[in-house]
C-alpha cells in the first residue's frame, strides 16, 4: 500500500499495528495527526470496514481527519464516527435518551446558559448571588460531574459552609435541568455512561459498531471521558490511543494524567511506540525544552530526535518593566515582519522576511496581553488576539438562537428569560417573578404558564404533550397579573406560536431572518442608529450565513441539528486567522499549533508558574509541561522575557525570575543588551552565552535570587558604590526593598 511509504519506522509500526490495544506516546512535532489520519484511512483499506469510532478534542480536528481520510483513499469516509467526546455523547443520547425515560428532543446549557440556570436555583434557595458567585457554583458543579460526583455525594465530602451550599443548588440545578428537558456538557459525558451501565443490550450494541476505536490527546482526558471509552472496548481490546504525557496542560477542567500513565495497567497486552523524531523545531528549541521538561516526574519519557539541526540561540531579555518588555517584543517583531535581523547568525531563519502569521506572542494569562497590544499598535503591527469574546457568545448571536432554542424546547426557561423582553415589552422583574410562582404552582414551564399550549409540531415526544392553564385560569398566583401584564405575556406567547407553526416550513437560515424580522429584533438594532449596532446587524448576517453553509453540508438539516453544532463549537476550535495578523494568545489555547518565530513572556516566578501552583507538587509540574508546550511550538526562533518589576492589581511588584530559565543550558541562550536600562542584562560574549548578571566583587549577580536570615527570600536589584562601602540593593517578597552593606549582608544564594 502506497501510501505506508510516506511513514517513518515507528510511524508505519503505529499505522499497521490494528489488532488489540496500543498507546502510542506522539512528542511534540513527532507527526502525531500523520499516523491517527493513516492508521484511520489503513483500517478502511485493510479491514473493509466502517465500524470505526475516533473521538478527537476540536470539532476542526475531526473535519480535518475526515477530508484528509478521503484524499488519502480517493473515497467517501460515511458511515466513520470521527467526532469529539462531546458530539459523541450527543449523538448517543439523541438516539436513546428515552431509554433514561427523558425526552429525545434536549438543549444543550452552554457555560451561559448554566449561569442563568444556577442564579434561578439561587433565587428559589434565597440564596444571595452576590455571596454565592453563579461561576463559583458552576465551577464547583461542573468539577464534580467530571469527576462522576452527584449532588448526594458532594453534599456528604463537603466541609465547608460554601460548598454545601454549592452542593444544595447542585440537587436543585439537575432536578431544574430534567424538567426542562435541557442538558449541560458534562451530561453529555454522563448519561451515555448511565445509559450503558443501566441498559447492557445498548452497550453491546454500542461495542458491535466500533469494532476499532482511536482516541486522540489521550492525556486530556477526564474520568468521565476515561470510562465512556473503557465501556465501548469491546473483548477484542482494539483500542489505539495517542497522546503525550508531557503536552497535559488542561488539569483545571478535569484532565487526568493518570489516564494515559496507567493505559498499559489498563491493558496489560497493550503495545508501546513512542514517536520521537520531531519535524518542527530546531535542536537548539528542543534541548532547552527538554532541559525544562525533564525535571517532571509524572511521565513515561522519551527524548525527541531533532530532524532540524542546528537553530539560533534563544534570546532572553530581562526588561525593567511590563512596558519595556513589550516595547522590545513589538522592536524585535518589527524586525522579523522586515528582514532587519542581520545582527543574528545566518541560518535557522535568520535574515528572513517573516509574515506576520509566522509569529505568535504567548502569554500565562489574559491581562498580560494589554501591554503588548499598546506597543503593537504605537507601530502598526496588525495582531489579532485569540480567546476573546467568540462569534456565538455575542450578545446578539445567543439572543437570537435563544428565540430558536425556544421553538425547539418550549420548556427551556433560561432561553425564556433571556428574549421574553428582547427587544423589550414591558415584561418587568415583578411579572416574571408572579409568572415564577404561577410556573411552580402548576408545574409548567414559564412558556406554558404564560399560556402555551405544548401540542407539539416538530415532534416532542408524548410525555410533555401536556396543556397547562394559563394565567387566568385559576392555577395561579394568589395576585392575579395585571390585565396589562396579561396581554404583553400574551403577545410574546403568540409570537413563539406563530414562529413554531414556521419551523417545519423554512429552512434554519430563513427561519433565523424571521425570527429577527418578526420579534422585532432587527428593528431594534436599526433604530439605534449606532456603529455598534451596525456590527451587531452584521454580525446578525453572518449568522444566518453560517446557517445557509450549514445546510448547504449537512445530510438532513434542521433547527435542532443547526443548535447541537453551535453547541458542540468551543473555543479550543478556534484558530489563528490565515495571514496578515501577528498572533496573541494565552500559552493553553497554543497547543497544537506552531509559528516560525515565538516570544514567551513574563518568565517570572508568580506569573510563570502561576503563583497558585507554587508549593502544589501536580500543579507545579503542569505548568512545567506548559512551558515545554509554549517552547515546542517554535519551528526557527525562540524568545523568553521578563519584567524585574510589574504593576499588579495597581501595585508595582518586583518578581524572581522563572525557575524555568535556570534549567535551560546557558550555552543554549543569547542575553539581549539594553544599555538604557539600569535593569537589564549586559551583553554576553557570543562564544559563550550565559546569563550573567554583572558580577561584582561579592560574588552577587543582579537578577539573582539571594536568601537573608531575617528578611528571606529575596531579588538583588542592583549596587551603589564600590570596594569597602559597596551596597547592594535587594527586594525582599515579605520585607520589600532594603539596602545593605555588601560585606555585612550575609546573602546566600536562594
Amino acid at each position: 500500500m502506497e501510501y505506508l511509504e510516506e511513514l517513518n519506522e515507528e510511524q508505519r509500526q503505529a499505522v499497521e499495528h490494528l489488532d488489540g490495544p496500543l498507546l502510542v506516546l506522539a512528542g511534540a512535532g513527532s507527526g502525531k495527526t500523520r499516523v491517527l489520519t493513516y492508521r484511520l484511512a489503513h483500517i478502511l483499506r485493510a479491514r473493509h470496514t466502517r465500524d470505526i469510532l475516533a473521538v478527537t478534542f476540536t470539532n476542526k480536528a475531526a473535519g480535518e481527519m475526515l477530508s484528509r481520510v478521503e484524499r488519502l483513499l480517493g473515497m467517501q469516509s460515511r458511515g466513520i464516527w470521527v467526532l469529539t467526546f462531546h458530539s459523541l455523547g450527543n449523538r448517543i443520547l439523541r438516539s436513546e435518551m428515552e431509554k433514561l425515560g427523558r425526552p429525545a428532543e434536549f438543549t444543550i446549557f452552554d457555560e451561559s446558559d448554566q449561569k442563568g440556570l444556577i442564579r434561578e436555583c439561587l433565587k428559589e434557595l434565597n440564596m444571595d448571588a452576590t455571596h454565592w458567585s453563579p461561576q463559583y457554583v458552576r465551577s464547583i458543579i461542573d468539577t464534580a460531574k467530571n469527576s462522576l460526583i452527584n449532588p448526594e455525594m458532594l453534599a456528604k465530602e463537603a466541609f465547608d459552609p460554601k460548598k454545601r451550599g454549592a452542593a444544595k443548588v447542585y440537587e436543585m440545578y439537575e432536578k431544574r435541568l430534567a424538567e426542562m428537558a435541557a442538558v449541560d456538557f458534562s451530561d453529555l459525558l454522563n448519561l451515555p455512561l448511565k445509559l450503558f451501565r443501566n441498559n447492557p443490550e445498548t452497550l453491546e450494541k454500542y461495542r458491535r459498531r466500533f469494532r476499532y476505536i482511536l482516541v486522540d490527546e489521550y492525556q486530556d482526558t477526564n474520568q468521565a471521558q476515561y470510562q465512556l471509552i473503557k465501556l465501548l472496548v469491546g473483548p477484542e481490546q482494539n483500542i489505539c490511543v495517542v497522546g503525550d504525557e508531557d503536552q497535559s496542560i488542561y488539569r483545571w477542567r478535569g484532565a487526568d494524567i493518570r489516564n494515559i500513565l496507567s493505559f498499559q495497567t489498563d491493558f496489560p497486552k497493550a503495545r508501546l511506540i513512542k514517536l520521537e523524531r520531531n519535524y518542527r523545531s530546531r535542536a537548539v528549541v528542543l534541548k532547552a525544552a527538554e532541559a525544562i521538561i525533564a525535571r517532571n516526574k509524572q511521565r513515561i519519557g522519551k527524548r525527541l530526535v531533532p530532524l532540524r539541526e542546528g537553530g539560533e540561540p534563544i534570546t532572553y531579555y530581562s526588561a525593567p518593566d511590563e512596558r519595556a518588555e513589550a516595547e522590545f517584543v513589538a522592536d524585535r517583531v518589527q524586525e522579523l515582519l522586515e528582514g532587519r535581523n542581520e545582527d543574528r547568525e545566518k541560518g535557522g531563519g535568520a535574515g528572513d522576511t517573516f509574515a506576520p502569521e509566522d509569529i505568535a506572542v504567548f502569554y500565562r494569562t489574559h491581562a498580560q496581553s494589554r501591554a503588548i497590544e499598546d506597543a503593537f499598535r504605537a507601530r502598526n503591527i496588525n495582531y489579532i488576539v485569540i480567546g476573546g469574546v467568540r462569534f456565538y457568545d455575542r450578545k446578539e448571536i445567543k439572543d437570537t438562537l435563544a428565540y430558536l432554542r425556544l421553538l425547539v424546547n418550549p420548556r427551556d426557561d433560561v432561553n425564556f428569560l433571556r428574549i421574553v423582553n428582547t427587544p423589550p415589552r414591558k415584561i418587568g422583574e415583578a411579572t416574571l417573578a408572579q409568572l415564577r410562582e404561577h410556573a411552580a404552582k402548576c408545574g409548567a414551564s414559564l412558556l406554558e404558564a404564560a399560556g402555551f399550549k405544548i401540542l407539539s409540531k416538530t415532534g416532542t415526544p408524548p410525555s410533555v404533550k401536556v396543556e397547562y392553564p394559563n394565567i387566568s385560569s385559576g392555577c395561579g398566583p394568589s395576585a392575579p397579573l395585571a390585565a396589562a401584564k396579561m396581554k404583553a405575556l400574551g403577545k410574546f406567547t403568540g409570537l413563539i406560536e406563530s414562529l413554531r407553526d414556521d419551523l417545519n416550513k423554512f429552512g434554519v437560515a430563513e427561519m433565523i431572518d424571521r425570527i429577527l424580522e418578526e420579534s422585532g429584533y432587527r428593528k431594534m438594532l436599526k433604530d439605534e442608529r449606532t456603529i455598534e449596532a451596525i456590527g451587531r446587524m452584521e454580525n446578525l448576517d453572518e449568522l444566518i450565513r453560517a446557517a445557509e453553509e450549514y445546510e448547504e453540508d449537512a445530510e438532513e438539516p434542521s433547527a435542532e441539528d443547526f443548535l447541537d453544532s453551535v453547541s458542540l463549537y468551543t473555543g479550543l476550535d478556534e484558530a489563528p486567522s490565515e495571514g496578515g495578523q501577528v498572533t496573541l494568545m494565552t500559552l493553553h489555547t497554543a497547543k497544537g499549533l506552531e509559528f516560525r518565530a515565538v516570544f514567551l513572556v513574563g518568565m517570572e516566578e508568580g506569573i510563570f508558574p502561576h503563583a497558585l501552583s507554587i508549593g502544589e507538587p501536580a500543579e507545579e509540574e503542569e505548568e512545567r509541561r506548559l512551558c515545554y508546550v509554549g517552547m515546542t511550538r517554535a519551528k526557527d526562533l525562540l524568545y523568553l522575557t521578563r519584567a524585574t518589576a510589574r504593576r499588579l492589581r495597581g501595585q508595582e511588584r518586583y518578581n524572581l525570575p522563572s525557575p524555568y530559565l535556570a534549567d535551560i543550558p546557558p550555552a543554549l541562550l543569547r542575553i539581549y543588551e539594553d544599555s538604557s536600562s539600569s535593569y537589564a542584562a549586559p551583553a554576553i560574549e557570543s562564544t559563550a552565552p550565559r546569563i550573567v548578571y554583572d558580577l561584582e566583587e561579592t560574588g552577587l549577580r543582579r537578577g539573582q535570587r539571594v536568601r537573608h536570615q531575617e528578611f528571606g527570600l529575596g531579588l538583588v536589584e542592583g549596587f551603589e558604590g564600590s570596594g569597602e562601602r559597596l551596597k547592594v540593593k535587594v527586594f525582599f517578597h515579605q520585607a520589600g526593598h532594603k539596602i545593605l552593606m555588601a560585606k555585612y549582608a550575609g546573602l546566600e544564594p536562594a
